[in-house]
């Protein structure tokens, strides 16, 4: 049996998150897909929580078998279900900051006039001064610089719940012989 290091683990599933992550970006970029439709919203969130959950279960079953021999406490479960998703967000904020600055800077002014249009969606329930600062404030975050920070934070605060989540299912002592 070939152990594993916790980085090590860490690093190789979190590689998975980034390379389905930012092939997905690219496929929404090259084939121009409106973001702000609420079947598109629903969509991405259903395949980043499969991408990302499905990374962190085969990445923790690996370290538990691997490294720990079948038996996992919650606080190590959580901290490399949280290693991994944290690597694996920084490495797309990267490639956003990327995409943004680099290789298609003009792809984040083109997304304005669909966020106004969502945001118009919601009609009279925003009052014309929450609209404005919405506004304002996706700008913001969509430049290179915006996108990089904005990727952190989220990526840390997914990381964290789905982390938790995670752990919370795959804790156990795989070592116990079943009972015939």
């Amino acid at each position: 049996m070939k152990k594993v290091s916790f980085l090590g683990n860490a690093f190789t599933y979190s590689l998975i998150i980034s390379i389905f992550s930012i092939i997905l970006a690219l496929v929404y970029y090259v084939f121009a897909i409106e973001l702000f439709s609420y079947g598109f919203i629903a969509t991405n969130i259903l395949l980043s929580l499969i991408i990302v959950i499905g990374a962190m279960l085969f990445g923790l079953k690996n370290y538990r078998e691997k490294a720990l021999g079948g038996v996992i406490s919650f606080g190590k479960a959580f901290l490399q279900a949280f290693a991994i998703g944290v690597f694996g967000y920084i490495v797309i904020a990267l490639f956003n900051y990327t995409l943004h600055a680099w290789i298609a800077p003009e792809y984040a002014a083109s997304q304005l006039d669909g966020f106004i249009g969502f945001m118009e969606g919601f009609g009279a329930n925003i009052p014309d001064e929450a609209f404005d600062e919405a506004i304002s404030d996706f700008e913001k975050k969509m430049t290179p610089m915006g996108q990089l920070i904005e990727g952190f934070k989220n990526g840390a605060i997914m990381s964290l719940i789905i982390g938790l989540i995670v752990a919370a299912s795959i804790k156990k002592d795989t070592t116990q012989a079943e009972i015939s």
